[in-house]
């Protein structure tokens, strides 16, 4: 029997309903204004009738957990709390459809923009394993493809709750098996190769147009036997046949025995990258001959790809102390360990001006691209290769489009000289002591071991205000900047000047390990709320939770835009976020990095 469609509520906490966007299984979904920040917001909440307290108190935990995940294919998870008994999540509200969608309505999509999709999901989830979070839900219905072309991973948190208790007492399947790793189902424990066996199964789908296991005369439990004790069958398509590579990559992910898949989502992304590089040239000629297009949303025209996967060398493992006691060092080469998974910048949607990038890329963005866009739901548009100048020949009266001006990088929009229009965007540079303390810049994305004497820089295209705050294992948070040896304790920075932390000495990486979390903030406008600001500080402060987490949310993920230097320019090597929202007053991020 269905259950009864709830009444639309006025309210969600401070969130103003709009409109019912979706129902299901798990609750609604509702369109809702946040008068505070005058965005549009997605509201999902949970059934009224979950209202176990120890399950409410998870879902809460791990809600809120998410929330501190940052990447732009993840959904934001703007906020988490309980309304008169109603738990609900606020998240950005995308537009389009999700790929499950896509799939079932035989969108044309080529096979280099399905590996592209793929890799974008790879991604996403190794930020989330970076921070120990395991989304156990992976398939089409929780991709959404955004009408720009944004590619983002969603319902963390709700993922890892109630599909992790979905073979309970009640013998109840939560969902789908069709993507359940076999340790999953079984009701053993489970880690992020779980999430990578269920990416293989995705992959399976995208790129066959059928499920590896298909039920018996409807019966959802010969799927789940036959995830957990049979193979899948072959691809047999024709570019699996052509390049048995492919298979082999999906079959290593969709093993029965994690000890058997990629150990982690970057591995499986950077041979997806790799297969896709080194074969482009026989999977053209196969989609040639088999007439295929590009249609990734409604009016979006078939392109050839200029895309060049680079493939990023997963960070080494690395805990920073702060020479004198005070962990620190964590955050420079966190952001540039975290701009170096985001490493090349996709153009905006077409009717931003204000926005571009460096390389025009297609509708899809690439394994190390990052999506930006400017109050939308950002993501990359097609973009057309360089045309020829206006002419007429005697075929033809109609003239050819004139050339397109080169989009703006990460590095022009921190650069650019309109002050009075600037993205606010931050410059990190990486330095390590090397033969006699001679200073040198080091990509961080190198090995650092017990011993390295490291420092950071941080340079500002605006006159602003800088904080800078580090989380250990022990979940207290340390401000690193403002710091009272540097800048006289203020948090107010000069455009295009340099501050380097600590200022005329090094961090020292001491013996311990562990992941440290960083977060940085760079506003435009002064705000009380950060310390040394209204006095300058006098000793290392202690960072405050819940207002990081409120700075976090408060600048939408898909408007930053990240560059890196791949070798040293005039022996510096900086890496760059900017904020090219054409509102952004802020720039933010936050990162993990750990150290053997």
């Amino acid at each position: 029997m269905a259950r009864p469609k709830t009444p639309l509520p006025e309210f969600i906490a401070r969130f103003q309903v709009l409109e019912v966007l979706g129902r299901g299984g798990m609750g609604e979904v509702y369109k809702a204004l946040d008068p505070t920040l005058q965005r549009t917001v997605a509201v999902k909440t949970v059934r009224p009738d979950i209202d176990r307290p120890e399950y409410l108190e998870r879902l809460m935990r791990e809600a809120q957990a998410c929330a501190r995940l940052s990447h732009p294919n993840i959904v934001t998870v703007f906020e988490a709390g309980q309304d008169n008994g109603v738990v609900y999540i606020a998240m950005e509200y995308l537009q389009g459809r999700n790929l499950s969608d896509a799939l079932e309505a035989k969108a044309q999509l080529t096979f280099e923009e399905k590996i592209r999709i793929i890799c974008k999901v790879l991604e996403a989830l190794q930020h989330a394993h970076n921070l120990d979070v395991v989304h156990r839900d992976i398939k089409p219905s929780n991709i959404h493809l955004a009408d720009d072309g944004a590619i983002k991973l969603m319902d963390f948190g709700l993922a890892r709750v109630l599909v992790a208790d979905t073979l309970t007492a009640s013998g109840n399947v939560l969902g789908t098996p069709h993507y359940a790793s076999p340790e999953q189902l079984k009701g053993e424990t489970v880690d992020r190769r779980t999430d990578i066996y269920s990416t293989g199964v995705m992959a399976y789908e995208m790129l066959t147009g059928r499920r590896p296991f298909e039920p018996d005369n409807d019966s959802i439990s010969s799927v789940i036997l036959k995830v957990i004790q049979q193979p899948a069958a072959p691809m047999d398509t024709d570019v699996s046949r052509m390049l048995p590579e492919i298979e082999a990559i999906v079959s290593r992910a969709m093993a029965k025995s994690p000890e058997d898949r990629f150990q982690t989502a970057d591995e499986m992304r950077q041979a997806l990258s790799a297969f896709l590089e080194n074969s482009r040239a026989k999977i053209s000629v196969i989609e040639t001959r088999s007439e295929s297009t590009i249609v990734l949303s409604p009016g979006a025209p078939a392109q050839s790809s200029a895309w060049t996967p680079v493939p990023v060398t997963p960070a080494p493992s690395r805990t920073w102390m702060w020479l004198g006691g005070t962990a620190a060092a964590a955050v420079v080469g966190a952001l540039l360990v975290a701009s170096s998974n985001r490493q090349m910048e996709e153009p905006p949607p077409a009717n931003v001006s204000t926005a571009a990038t460096e390389t025009p890329v297609m509708a899809v963005p690439a394994a190390s691209e990052t999506p930006t866009a400017a109050g939308t739901n950002a993501s990359p548009v097609a973009a057309a290769p360089p045309a020829k100048p206006e002419t007429k020949t005697a075929a033809t009266s109609e003239p050819v489009a004139p050339p397109v001006a080169a989009p703006l990088g990460a590095r022009e929009l921190f650069a650019a000289t309109d002050t009075t229009n600037i993205a606010p965007g931050i410059r990190f540079r990486l330095i390590q002591a090397g033969v006699n303390d001679a200073p040198m810049d080091v990509d961080p994305a190198g090995e650092f071991r017990t011993g390295d004497r490291l420092r950071f820089a941080f340079e500002s295209n605006i006159d602003g205000y800088l904080y800078v705050a580090q989380q250990g294992a022990s979940g207290n948070w340390d401000v690193l900047f403002p710091n009272p040896e540097i800048n006289g304790g203020r948090n107010a920075v000069k455009r295009f000047e340099e501050y380097e932390v600590p200022r005329d000495d090094w961090f020292v990486l001491d013996a311990n390990v562990g992941t440290e979390q960083v977060f940085v903030f760079l506003s435009r406008e002064p705000l009380k709320t950060l310390p040394g600001f209204e006095r300058p500080v006098k000793q290392m402060e202690r960072g405050n939770g819940t207002l990081i987490a409120s700075l976090q949310s408060s600048v939408a993920s898909r408007d930053l835009v990240f560059a890196k230097d791949r070798a040293p320019i005039k022996g510096q090597r900086a890496s760059y976020v900017v904020n090219k929202a054409e509102v952004g007053k802020a720039v933010t991020a936050s990162f993990s990095l750990t150290h053997k």
